[in-house]
């Protein structure tokens, strides 16, 4: 594990330092979404169809419709975190209005009655499959690191001096900033001239750091889709889709380092570093499908969808406040002070994960009359090939990139995840007009190093349903589990200290269609 969070640190710490191997889990891990009636039986929709949301799982199940419908699914989002950082619990939470998959299907039978082919829909919805709205706080007392320590590192492993490090833009966000507050500086030791920061002299005193962080976040991952499909005989189903992945990313992290007694020397209280990001996107990506039935009652399905390609442009802009008392008493600096008074813009590609599905369903009482039918019970297993992202320099663009830093991000990558395995399973119970539904889903753990870095995703849900004179309406109710680690700096030559984050979150989803 050590070995990963070295190359991270060495990556990081390169140039511009804006793309990072977190952001490609967090624009590629996301949870069940869809319509309400999705989302209540865990989003297993990889063999059943008949739903909008098979646009965006399965879009062979569009091949079912035989009538259009239009669909509205406006919901709720309760945020509840509960975070451990050495040994201090902390809870936070954040509620917000959101909105849920909407869109069209239109759907006909065949168009020669002789034909095989029995059906064909087109559908074009957006749904939203990643939601970043949070507010997120740890802290803690740490007697054993500093923040400063990532730049008396940086710093040292440079060889050059103060002014010509202060004088490179790419030590912009971080490095010259902690050198132009004092919070870095260099002393007289045994083994000569060396960086320190000011925090670690407190550390050597055993006076503990009081080190809090916060993090505001806004945005999320949107898809725009178009799908058809058609049906063989009313046992096979084929579907394809081409959608367009929309990205919006708005992060303030601040982070919090103070002295928890009084500096006997009195040269430091506080250091904050407050960054900024902005990160907005889109591309292309496409999922084919299948659905067959052996029996009636029993149907089997298949989806692969290819990488997602997404250009992206991510500006980014920190400030640091360092209170080094008697030292150099309070000094602020920001990154554009080092770049030419603005901050830049990025631009970079992302390919996101492939991934394919496998699933299976049995429908009670299947007969054609889907009005007649009582209900279904239905598996979805989703491989997801975490280690296939990466990130590329567009060409041309004339950005100042070091040789091999986008190389090197990616093996970090390709060292840090693993594919894995996501299931997801539900049931529908159908009385006359009234449905009643249930749902779980498990998203495995990303990490190759599962020992070191616990994370996953456990989604519980259930709801109702209402279907009568072509209009419905599904409520639902899911609450999610998610556990992951946060590293608030990242050291070279000693263990990373880290935050155990647990996000409790509800959803209340409510879908309004109306058939065409």
């Amino acid at each position: 594990m050590k070995t990963y969070f070295t190359l991270l640190c060495l990556v990081a710490v390169a140039s511009v330092r804006a793309q990072d191997p977190a952001d490609m889990l967090r624009y590629s891990f996301y949870p069940t979404s869809g319509s309400a009636r999705n989302v209540a039986i865990g989003g297993a929709m990889g063999s059943l169809g008949g739903d909008i949301s098979s646009l965006f799982i399965n879009p062979a199940g569009l091949g079912m419709y035989k009538t259009g419908e239009f669909v509205l699914t406006p919901g709720w989002g309760l945020n509840h975190n509960h975070n451990d950082y050495r040994g201090t619990a902390a809870a936070s939470q954040l509620n917000k209005f959101q909105l849920g998959t909407c869109g069209f299907v239109f759907g006909q039978s065949a168009w020669d009655a002789s034909s095989h082919w029995k059906g064909h829909a087109w559908s074009i919805a957006l749904t939203k499959l990643a939601d970043y709205n949070n507010h997120n706080v740890y802290q803690g007392l740490n007697t054993y690191s500093s923040y400063s320590e990532q730049y008396a590192e940086d710093a040292a492993q440079d060889g050059r001096t103060i002014d010509q490090i202060l004088n490179d833009p790419g030590k912009a966000f971080g490095t010259s900033l902690a050198l132009d507050t004092y919070l870095v500086d260099t002393f007289s030791t045994p083994s000569g001239l060396q960086y320190r920061g000011l925090p670690q002299f407190l550390l050597a005193k055993n006076i503990p750091l009081l080190q809090q962080k916060t993090v505001d976040a806004a945005g999320g991952l949107s898809e725009v889709a178009i799908g058809y499909g058609t049906s063989y005989k009313e046992k096979l189903y084929i579907g394809i889709n081409a959608g367009i992945p929309i990205l919006y990313y708005n992060e303030t992290t601040t982070f919090t380092e103070s002295a928890s007694k009084p500096d006997p020397a009195g040269q430091f209280v506080s250091s904050t570093l407050t960054e900024t990001r902005i990160v907005k996107g889109d591309g292309v990506y496409a999922r084919v499908g299948v659905i067959y039935k052996p029996v009636s009652a029993v149907r089997l399905g298949f989806a692969f969808t290819t990488p997602s390609l997404v250009g992206v442009t991510e500006t980014r802009s920190d400030t640091m406040v360092t209170n080094t008392g008697s030292y150099a008493g309070i000094r602020t600096a920001g990154s554009t002070t080092f770049l030419a008074g603005a901050d830049p813009s990025f631009n970079y590609n992302l390919h996101t994960p492939w991934r394919a599905l496998v699933s299976g369903a049995y429908v009670f009482h299947a007969v054609q009359d889907v009005r007649q039918q009582r209900g279904f019970l239905t598996a979805d297993l989703e491989y997801v090939r975490y280690t296939s992202g990466s990130y590329h320099v567009p060409p041309n663009t004339g950005q100042n990139v070091p040789s091999g830093f986008y190389d090197g991000l990616n093996g970090v990558l390709k060292g840090l995840y693993r594919g894995t395995l996501n299931l997801k399973a539900g049931g529908e119970l159908k009385l006359t007009t009234y449905l009643f539904r249930l749902g779980f889903a498990h998203y495995g753990n990303p990490y190759r190093d599962v020992s070191d870095l616990k994370a996953g995703k456990n989604v519980f849900s259930g709801g109702v349903g209402y279907r009568n004179f072509g209009i419905f309406a599904d409520l639902t109710y899911a609450y999610s589990i998610q556990k992951e680690v946060d590293f608030p700096y990242l050291l070279a030559d000693k263990a990373n200290t880290f935050a155990d984050l647990t996000d409790r979150r509800g959803e209340i989803l409510l879908t309004l269609g109306v058939k065409l």
